[in-house]
């Protein structure tokens, strides 16, 4: 494939194909486009909330996508990636456009930066819901901070569990 993107777009100056791990390099850039292999989807939400960059266009598996968007079924990934993107669906990708086609449907998103969040932040957030069945009062205990709420993280909103995160690293 990279080849073949190399052929195509060669004439483009304005254009930097990268080939390999794309996770390894440090320079920067403007636009993220992928075809993300779907068992690390999570570690490039991850890695793309940590740059500074204008747009990002990914396929990722469907599954994998509603978790991204949804603001109800709370999970850390679904936190992080609305607190930190405008996530928008672009459109549904059948698995019979593939070959050798795969066992599920594909989304493809558009991800524009709203907020660049810390390594220390995005941790955070994946140790609050390893706690996930605990009240707040409980959670916040786990970290050494005093509290007397007794909601759970699915009865708090995405910017409430981010709160308790910087409070948690604030300590």
């Amino acid at each position: 494939m990279y080849n073949l993107a190399k052929t195509n777009f060669s004439g483009h100056s304005n254009l930097i194909l990268e080939h390999g791990n794309g996770f390894a390099t440090n320079h920067g850039f403007s636009v993220f486009v992928s075809n993300l292999p779907y068992s690390k989807s999570r570690k490039a939400i991850e890695w793309l909330l940590q740059k500074k960059f204008l747009r990002a266009v990914i396929l990722v598996q469907k599954e994998f996508a509603e978790k991204l968007i949804s603001k109800e079924d709370h999970k850390a990934i679904s936190v992080l990636a609305n607190y930190g993107f405008e996530i928008k669906f672009l459109m549904n990708i059948k698995n019979s456009n593939f070959f050798p086609s795969p066992k599920v449907d594909s989304i493809l998103l558009l991800l524009k930066p709203k907020k660049t969040l810390s390594k220390v932040l995005i941790s955070t957030v994946n140790r609050i819901f390893s706690y996930r069945r605990k009240t707040v009062q409980n959670i916040l205990k786990q970290f050494g901070i005093n509290s007397t709420s007794k909601r759970r993280l699915d009865d708090l909103t995405g910017d409430e569990i981010i709160s308790i995160a910087k409070k948690i690293i604030r300590r």
